[in-house]
């Protein structure tokens, strides 16, 4: 079985990586390019890129220290191998070698269930078989969003708790056994005892019933001996003989006695014999007691062999390092600490699922000892300081105040006042430009205008519908666990119990926020998955077979959805357009000719109805911007018309003779299928317009315009239709990219 599983989890995790290298073309959400590579990669290869408002210098919200790191470096190895002459960076390489990092970075989380499933006595192999087979491993966590690394963060943390609670609670389990051992122990001990007293009872009570036999037997044959006195008399009624008294009574008398002698000899004998049996028995027990014992102590004493060997070993490979309990404790809180503080930098509600496990942690290791407990939580809080220092530097060197001013400044304060005084001016100098982006943050989303411009959400949207929607079987083991800890059997499901608070606190926290996105609960994918696989063993063989076909095809179908589907034309017609460029000429000094002249072209893409664009893969430098992307983002059609109509104007300006030359702007509009033909009506009303359908990317699947046919409503042409085939829903998911021109009357 084991065998079998490892095989699964390895084709799984080969499909993890093709998945990645693939690429998948399905668009999650914005924020997986514009949090994280559209901000790196401008930076890096001084590209004109789109900053969001989280990234502006007067008040960020996000941390830069995080991607830098993660992102930044696979990018800058790109920019040196392109300086080698190697090869040349491309939209796919930008894609695809970020999401390898993170991809790469994202095994230590089945690393953490493998431990982790041991401590809890949960089978390993099943637990990364269902890590590796979720959708959202496939989808969420090979993207470069900001949840996955707040789900590898919150990973680490759990591969320092749960091993701690899982053997906190292993020693009450095991004392617990070791109690049930010694009953078992005392019981075996005791029959050897136990059995001597009821052979010696048993022994008693034979000679008891023997006795009696004999009484029995003496009373009989005195009966016997009177009996014949009267038979005697009727006897001789009938036969007259002649006897003598005196010569028979005298024999009589002397066979009873006779008798008499021999039934106590028997008993004599019978009870030496009994007595032999018990010697024997008890000989023989307790040679198999002393037999057992020698055993016990050549065990034990081979167990001490055995551990001193490998303390010699190990001190003979480490022999000058001693590592104690409490260092051990320090290196945990240190680790802890790192990965709460970076974790509030990378997504300040990061502190939401770190509370519980963090408790759990000092309740393991100081509950019974408030000195230790006040200790550790002192020094949590001085391993958090530097580690907030560090990144409040970066960020303010980053948005704020660049480092060269900062020496600068530093510089011009030496001259004056020394070097305690250059001391005294740094830290001003820092205190006015400091940047703390969790604290912005908060204040930016304590604002329920804010917080309308992206959405406002019921607060039961986390529990009813992302939930269930990331995570469907598991979140349904999950009630059913909850309903086990409240059942009688809660004390055998302790564990599994605390890994289900470690999921009630934050989601119970999250649901109170007016912002519910499914991407927010990624980081409870460990979680879920312990439990999933501890419900699952206790299931029966059948039952457990059906959960895992529909977990299969659940996982399979949302894999798709999210992975090729959802929003899937937007990054290949970004591609397309970019391959299929033809690149200007540069003038004389360096910069593109203006748009129109006979030497250069600038292409203009628009996108309509669609997720935002990626700038950074058009591989646009600040000087030389050859494609300008327009972002219409789900704007009325007017607004579209507008800006074609200035568009094509401006080109027809730079030449009046013929606005179609080959150096002229070329305008194209990519927009979903479903609102193609409204799109075609539109600017048949208006200026009069050619659309060339050029291209169309397929499959794409855009939630905001679904295809009309699917539910039976009204087309665009106002026609109704009664029914719907598959090939006619098919025709509505791809994103059509129309070539734009102005007809010259």
């Amino acid at each position: 079985m084991n065998h079998s599983l490892t095989n699964l989890w390895a084709v799984l995790v080969a499909c993890r990586i093709i998945w990645t290298l693939w690429p998948q073309q399905g668009y999650i959400h914005p924020d997986e390019f514009f949090q994280s590579t559209e901000i790196v990669v401008g930076d890096i290869l001084n590209l004109d890129v789109e900053r969001t408002w989280e990234f502006n210098s007067t008040q960020p919200l996000r941390s830069i220290f995080f991607l830098h790191l993660i992102y930044g470096l696979p990018v800058r190895l790109l920019a040196f191998l392109q300086k080698l002459g190697l090869f040349e960076i491309s939209p796919y390489l930008l894609i695809v070698v970020p999401r390898l990092a993170i991809t790469a970075l994202m095994f230590t989380v089945d690393a953490v269930l493998w431990k982790s499933s041991k401590c809890l006595g949960i089978k390993p192999w099943f637990s990364l078989c269902l890590y590796a087979s979720s959708y959202v491993t496939l989808t969420y966590l090979t993207r470069t969003l900001s949840n996955t690394i707040e789900c590898l963060l919150f990973a680490i943390i759990l591969y320092i708790v749960l091993p701690k609670f899982g053997a906190a609670y292993g020693s009450l389990s095991s004392s617990r056994r070791s109690r049930k051992r010694q009953k078992k122990n005392e019981e075996q001990q005791s029959p050897a005892s136990v059995v001597d007293n009821s052979a010696s009872a048993k022994g008693n009570k034979k000679v008891a019933t023997s006795a009696k036999s004999a009484n029995a037997v003496a009373a009989a044959s005195s009966s016997a001996a009177s009996a014949p006195g009267k038979s005697g008399k009727g006897k001789q009624k009938g036969k007259k003989t002649k006897t003598n008294p005196g010569s028979n009574t005298a024999p009589h008398g002397q066979q009873q006695q006779q008798k008499q002698k021999q039934q106590k000899q028997q008993q004599q004998k019978q009870q030496q014999h009994q007595k032999q049996q018990q010697q024997q028995k008890q000989q023989q027990q307790q040679k198999q007691q002393q037999k057992h014992s020698q055993k016990q102590q050549k065990q034990q004493h081979q167990q001490q062999q055995h551990h001193q060997q490998q303390q010699q070993v190990l001190n003979s490979q480490k022999p000058h390092q001693t590592f104690s309990e409490t260092d051990f404790v320090k290196t945990e809180l240190f680790v802890l600490a790192c990965c709460t503080v970076a974790g509030t930098f990378n997504r300040p509600t990061f502190p939401v699922f770190a509370v519980a496990p963090i408790l759990a942690w000092f309740y393991c290791t100081s509950c019974t000892k408030p000195a230790t407990l006040v200790k550790n939580i002192a020094l949590f809080a001085l391993f958090s300081l530097p580690v907030c220092v560090v990144f409040v530097c970066v960020d303010t060197f980053y948005y704020r105040i660049s480092p060269t001013d900062f020496f600068n400044a530093l510089d011009s304060c030496m001259h004056v006042g020394g070097p305690a005084g250059a001391t005294l001016c740094a830290w001003r100098v820092l205190a006015s430009h400091v940047t703390v982006t969790p604290f912005n943050f908060l204040l930016y989303n304590t604002q329920v205008t804010n917080l309308a411009e992206h959405g406002l959400h019921p607060s039961y949207l986390h529990v009813l519908i992302n939930m269930p929607l990331l995570y469907h079987i598991l979140y349904i083991l999950f009630f059913y666990n909850i309903y086990q800890c409240f059942s009688q059997t809660a004390k055998l499901l302790i564990p599994s119990c605390v890994l289900s608070l470690f999921i009630v606190v934050p989601v119970t926290i999250l649901s109170i926020f007016p912002h519910q996105e499914p991407r927010f609960l990624v980081p409870l994918l460990p979680l879920l998955v312990l439990i999933g696989a501890q419900v699952i063993e206790q299931c029966k063989w059948k039952f457990a077979l059906h959960l895992s076909c529909t977990w299969v095809v659940a996982n399979l179908v949302l894999a798709l959805f999210y992975g090729f589907l959802h929003q899937g034309g937007v990054i290949p017609s970004l591609m397309s357009a970019k391959y299929n460029q033809i690149s200007p000429p540069l003038d004389s000094t360096g910069i593109s000719a203006p748009c129109g002249s006979s030497s250069s072209r600038q292409d203009h893409l628009v996108f309509y109805h669609t997720y935002m664009v990626p700038k950074h893969l058009l591989l646009n430098r600040h000087d030389n911007i050859t494609l300008v992307t327009h972002d219409l983002k789900g704007g009325a059609m007017p607004l579209l018309t507008d800006l074609l109509h200035k568009l094509l104007s401006d080109n027809n300006n730079n030449d009046n003779e013929n606005p179609l030359v080959p150096g002229a702007c070329s305008v194209r509009v990519v927009l979903p299928a479903t609102i193609a033909d409204a799109f075609k009506r539109a600017q048949q009303c208006g200026v009069q317009y050619l659309c060339n359908e050029e291209r169309w990317f397929a499959p794409h699947l855009s939630l905001e315009d679904p295809p009309l046919r699917l539910f039976g409503r009204t087309s665009s042409d106002g026609d109704l239709w009664t029914g719907w085939s598959l090939g006619s829903v098919f025709k509505d998911l791809h994103l059509k990219m129309f070539q734009i021109k102005k007809i010259m009357l």
